[in-house]
């Protein structure tokens, strides 16, 4: 559904939560505005699942690790997405809210990761590197992402 969503260009409104999948969907157009973040989400919901039925040969657990270590690599491009989304459309006639408000969503996607990487490792005790590879890997759809709005002819943004 997601990647659905994403393909037509779909954003994400907090507002209005279809109970079906989760996820806001007046807008991600809103919150994915420019090609290369779509792009980048979209590629990431591709690599997450890739990456989980790899290590799935290596063993269930570390599968389930690597699908935690993308989704919180996921979880993150989204609030990205959602925090440059806000400031676009809010621009302030000061620069420098528009920079705070931006160190904010930094500071908020800091304490994202931080924790869900604590839970995933402390708490569910799940494997450490496998956690690290898949978050990892899913943070290489930021250079794919960008390729691809390029190619598009699109501006990275």
């Amino acid at each position: 559904v997601v990647l659905t969503l994403l393909r037509r260009g779909a954003s994400f409104d907090p507002l209005f939560v279809n109970p079906y999948t989760f996820v806001g969907l007046r807008g991600i157009r809103h919150c994915a505005d420019s090609w290369s973040m779509r792009n980048t989400l979209f590629i990431q919901t591709l690599l997450v699942p890739l990456i989980a039925a790899i290590f799935l040969y290596v063993g269930q657990w570390q599968a389930l690790s690597a699908l935690v270590g993308g989704a919180v690599a996921l979880g993150n491009s989204l609030l990205l997405a959602r925090r440059s989304a806000k400031v676009r459309r809010e621009l302030q006639k000061d620069p420098k809210a528009d920079v705070g408000s931006m160190y904010v969503g930094a500071l908020e996607r800091f304490g994202f990761t931080l924790g869900a990487m604590a839970l995933a490792m402390g708490w569910l005790k799940l494997d450490p590197p496998m956690v690290l590879i898949g978050f990892g890997i899913a943070y290489l759809a930021y250079p794919l992402g960008r390729v691809m709005a390029e190619r598009r002819g699109a501006r990275f943004q």
